[in-house]
């Protein structure tokens, strides 16, 4: 464990055992909620939450619990446990609206807007987002307004209107290079190079995965590795490449396994397009045989490999 992992352990168990201190240990984990999901620090942040929130001193519906909730939403979403989030998402909703704060309103319905797509609830997905881009629209938050953007061009994307999605999170991905904010940009790289490669965009798919996982990784986040690496043998497949494709599968595969984090494989719209284009021919012995080697290979080949041009 690292000094910050064990600061952030000390500070909650303290928070929960002093008087009057769980309202301001839940803000103080709130606040961590982008190192934890950098470094996957899930399930421990998970269970640390659900302690929070059920201390009676911290029942108050304020803002304060509100956005402990959207933080906590946000990482239960990233973990895969979509019952949670829900949880967390539509009380923190309840509370926003409660208190008339839109910024916080907006950005609950976009996030469980996009968990509502993510469960194909697509008419209720949309009305969600719909609101939410209502209500953020007057307020002039560039980063509101990427955030509901983000969601918008993944359905777009479900729509087979990949160019829409590109230009979308294409001028989300500068406004986050902008503000500074590698993390955010690089999940918009991702997508940004998902939709390239059903456009047929290869080399500037091939760029923004690129910066993608290698910049995750100097960020510290390996388990998030996996997202990049599934685009990458998508992209390849897309390029007719399938032993290249397979190989870069099974290293994701393997990245996937090795964080205990992400069971299942990295999911956009235009990642499932080319695959579904690509019908058949990514099929067949020699597809499999190359998926195993991909499965042998560390972080760090897989990883070289990819950001290659080797077949």
């Amino acid at each position: 464990m690292g000094q910050e992992e064990f600061n952030i352990r000390f500070a909650v168990e303290a928070a929960l055992e002093l008087p009057g201190q769980a309202p301001k240990g839940l803000q103080m984990l709130a606040a961590t909620q982008r190192y934890v999901e950098v470094r996957g620090l899930f399930k421990e942040t998970g269970d640390s939450f659900a302690r929070l929130f059920s201390h009676s001193d911290t029942a108050l519906r304020d803002e304060r619990r509100a956005a402990a909730l959207a933080a906590a939403g946000r990482l239960a979403w990233v973990a895969d446990d979509l019952p949670a989030c829900r949880r967390y998402q539509e009380e923190a909703l309840s509370i926003y609206r409660e208190l008339g704060l839109p910024a916080g309103i907006a950005r609950a319905l976009a996030d469980l807007g996009y968990l509502a797509f993510d469960q194909g609830e697509m008419t209720h997905a949309s009305a969600l987002v719909e609101e939410a881009a209502a209500w953020a629209a007057p307020l002039g938050d560039r980063r509101l307004t990427a955030h509901v953007q983000h969601v918008q061009a993944v359905f777009a994307a479900a729509a087979g209107d990949f160019r829409l999605a590109y230009d979308l999170d294409a001028r989300n991905l500068a406004m986050y290079r902008e503000e500074g904010d590698t993390w955010q940009a690089i999940i918009m790289a991702w997508a940004v190079g998902a939709n390239a490669a059903a456009l047929g965009e290869f080399k500037v798919a091939h760029e923004h995965l690129r910066e993608c996982l290698q910049v995750g990784i100097e960020l510290g986040n390996r388990w998030g590795a996996s997202y990049p690496l599934d685009a990458f043998a998508v992209l390849a497949v897309a390029e007719k490449k399938y032993t290249r494709a397979a190989r870069l599968m099974g290293a994701a595969e393997a990245q996937r396994l090795r964080s205990g984090l992400v069971p299942q494989a990295a999911d956009h719209p235009a990642l499932r397009a080319v695959l579904t284009a690509a019908g058949g021919d990514f099929q067949g012995p020699a597809v499999d045989a190359a998926r195993r080697e991909g499965g042998s290979l560390s972080l760090e080949a897989a990883t070289a490999y990819a950001v290659s041009d080797e077949e």
